[in-house]
């Protein structure tokens, strides 16, 4: 068999072998953690000078490309060599399947593998260079991928095609002799080594068509290289992500567990001039008739908001008897919805506007209570909201009017005024997201609104301030916590007239 062919094949498995060894190395670099066994198993991670250290050179500056920089930014985007390597050898394989060795006509195909091959091959002896003269440490499958490009490069060599002439002396076939004395003798030709001769002999190789086959091959394989890095990236930074999100929750998990400082940091917090208007939307939750309660919460809300509504519950059911219901609720809007509120960023709900209206109207006929029975409606029908199929008739019904006088006072100019009213006093409050809740003027952080140890240590100040002792009934253990996500079919307290 022509050493050509045995070349080809050697080519091949050798580049399938570092294909392998690339992808390993990739998933190492980009997971940062444990691969196959028998990768593992040839990647010691010893510290010092001079020792075999795979993670030490996949995180050095060397690693990717181009190469990390001390000053350089943050976004700086880069590719890790590995992965470079990885396309290199796939590139190379499907080449050695696809074209192998091409026939003498068509040998520029071979001198430009050849000189991709001699482009990678100057790659690996610069990396070689920086592992063994400028980094402590060295990868041994790195030096392994390196060998290998050098073998390829030895095999590409031997494939080189030859003329036609300098492998065969004679025809193929002798073609049939005649004699006088048997007119019908022929004289077989020679036994013939096909394998030793050019592929001149038969046909051209390679064909258009296989060329193009095996291009297309290579863009494919190229493609699903990068659709995999992207999606071990992907993979990786949502792992960083529920990490950090765990150490963060472990963090806070001794303050949320603190109540004291928690009301602490809310007494010390910064106190915003709030201004409740005569027409804001007020629910007094005074048990006992209180007209005057003592302490005001304002909620800066958005219907479509999915916090919004566990808050909406979570307060309705939990807080007011901590305080013996004296307590009042102001609602302002914030919509997160550009069409109607021009100081958000973006459009993040798409149906708050519509919800504003609905409120509104409500209130136009309903007055205050009105307001806050289409309050409760819409947080309880919040998904019906979110798909866009809450209609203004079933608001109507749960408030008890008709659909043509609710659609008439949807129609009314009056609520972006309302919404503009309260997206200026945002401002003033820096207001950021929803919901915002505010005590005596002072912001409650978001990550405690829905703390009820918070406003159990918020109700003791209170029942202090107001010098009474505070009643049993209204003690953390006789609350009897409800799911912060119910929203209950009907206020079942006062509002404000």
């Amino acid at each position: 068999m022509k050493i050509g062919v045995v070349a080809n094949w050697l080519a091949g498995i050798f580049a399938l072998a570092a294909m392998i060894v690339s992808y390993q190395l990739t998933l190492k670099h980009v997971t940062d953690s444990p691969v196959a066994s028998w990768f593992e198993s040839g990647c010691s991670e010893k510290p010092g000078a001079g020792s075999a250290n795979c993670a030490a050179v996949l995180h050095s500056p060397f690693s990717v490309f181009p190469p990390r920089r001390e000053n350089e930014t943050p976004n700086q985007a880069h590719l890790p060599v590995a992965f470079l390597g990885l396309v290199y050898y796939s590139t190379l394989f499907i080449w050695l399947i696809g074209v192998s060795r091409p026939s003498y006509s068509r040998r520029w195909l071979h001198y430009l593998a050849i000189l991709f091959v001699a482009l990678g091959l100057s790659v690996s002896g610069y990396f070689i260079f920086i592992m063994f003269k400028v980094l402590t440490e060295w990868c041994p499958w790195c030096l392994v991928t390196h060998c290998l490009n050098l073998l390829i490069a030895i095999c590409m060599l031997l494939m080189w095609p030859r003329r036609p002439s300098e492998v065969h002396a004679g025809p193929l076939y002798a073609g049939p002799v005649t004699t006088c004395s048997n007119a019908d003798a022929r004289t077989p030709a020679p036994a013939v080594d096909y394998w030793s001769y050019s592929a001149d002999v038969f046909h051209t190789h390679p064909s258009w068509r296989l060329l193009l086959l095996t291009l297309l091959g290579i863009v494919i394989i190229s493609l699903s290289h990068f659709n995999m890095l992207a999606s071990k990236n992907a993979q990786r930074v949502a792992t960083a992500y529920m990490q950090g999100l765990q150490g963060c929750e472990g963090r806070l998990q001794p303050y949320l567990k603190d109540a004291e400082q928690r009301f602490r940091d809310w007494e010390a917090g910064k106190k915003y001039p709030i201004e409740i208007r005569l027409d804001d939307p007020i629910r007094v939750l005074a048990a006992d008739g209180n007209s005057s309660p003592p302490i005001d919460v304002v909620v800066f809300s958005d219907f479509e908001c999915p916090m919004c509504g566990k808050f909406a519950g979570f307060f309705d059911e939990q807080v007011p008897r901590l305080f013996g219901g004296h307590i009042r609720e102001i609602f302002k809007h914030y919509p997160l919805d550009q069409s109607c509120n021009t100081r958000v960023g973006s459009t993040m709900h798409l149906h708050a506007c519509e919800a504003v209206r609905l409120a509104e109207a409500a209130r136009s006929l309903k007055g205050n209570p009105g307001f806050w029975r289409a309050h409760d409606y819409i947080y309880k029908h919040q998904n019906d909201l979110k798909q866009g199929v809450l209609r203004p008739e079933m608001v109507a019904a749960s408030i008890g009017v008709d659909t043509a006088s609710f659609s008439n006072a949807m129609s009314s100019a009056n609520f972006q005024s309302r919404v503009n009213g309260d997206a200026d006093q945002a401002r003033i409050c820096e207001i950021r997201g929803t919901p915002s809740v505010f005590v005596d003027g002072k912001p409650v952080d978001s990550l405690i609104a829905q703390e009820i140890g918070f406003w159990d240590k918020l109700a003791d100040a209170y029942w202090k301030r107001m010098n009474q002792p505070r009643p049993a009934n209204t003690m953390l253990t006789a609350a009897s916590p409800v799911s912060a996500t119910t929203i209950p079919d009907s206020p079942g307290s006062k509002v404000a007239p």
